[in-house]
C-alpha cells in the first residue's frame, strides 16, 4: 500500500505541475526510459530527450495546462487520469478540451503516458500495450 500511495503521489504531482504551467519541472519525475504520447497535435511519441526539447520549444510562446479531475488506479502501477487540457491559441484566446491519460509508474517515476481525448481511448493503450499508435478519437 505504501508503494501505491507513492505511485499515486507521482501522478498527482505530474498534474499539479502541469496545472500550474510548470512543465519544465516534470522532467525530474520522468523515468530514464519514459515514452510519452503527447496529447496535442501532432501527437508525437517522445523519449526523455525529445520530451525535454518539446517542453523547451513549446513553452516559449504558449500557455499549456493539463488538469486531472480524477485519477484512478486501474492495475499494478497503472493509472487513468481524466480531466481537461487548455492552451493559448497563437491567434488569440484559449482552447479548452476534455482529455484522459493512461499512465504507468515504474521505479517511482512516470514510465509511460498516453494522452487521448477520452478515457476509452486512453484505456485502449493499457489493453493493447500500444504506446506508440495515435489516439483513435478526434479532438
Amino acid at each position: 500500500m505504501v508503494a501505491d500511495a507513492a505511485e499515486r503521489g507521482v501522478v498527482e504531482k505530474l498534474f499539479e505541475l502541469t496545472a500550474a504551467g510548470r512543465q519544465k519541472d516534470l522532467l525530474r519525475y520522468m523515468h530514464p526510459d519514459v515514452m510519452v504520447r503527447a496529447f496535442l497535435p501532432p501527437n508525437p511519441v517522445l523519449d526523455l530527450e525529445a520530451l525535454k526539447r518539446n517542453i523547451r520549444e513549446r513553452s516559449r510562446d504558449r500557455i499549456r495546462e493539463a488538469r486531472a479531475t480524477s485519477i484512478d488506479r486501474v492495475g499494478d502501477g497503472r493509472y487513468l487520469a481524466v480531466g481537461r487540457v487548455r492552451w493559448s491559441d497563437p491567434a488569440g484566446g484559449f482552447t479548452d478540451v476534455p482529455a484522459a491519460w493512461a499512465i504507468v509508474v515504474k521505479d517511482g517515476l512516470i514510465y509511460r503516458m498516453f494522452g487521448a481525448s477520452d478515457a476509452d481511448s486512453a484505456v485502449q493503450s493499457f489493453e493493447s500495450d500500444d504506446w506508440e499508435s495515435p489516439a483513435t478519437t478526434d479532438r
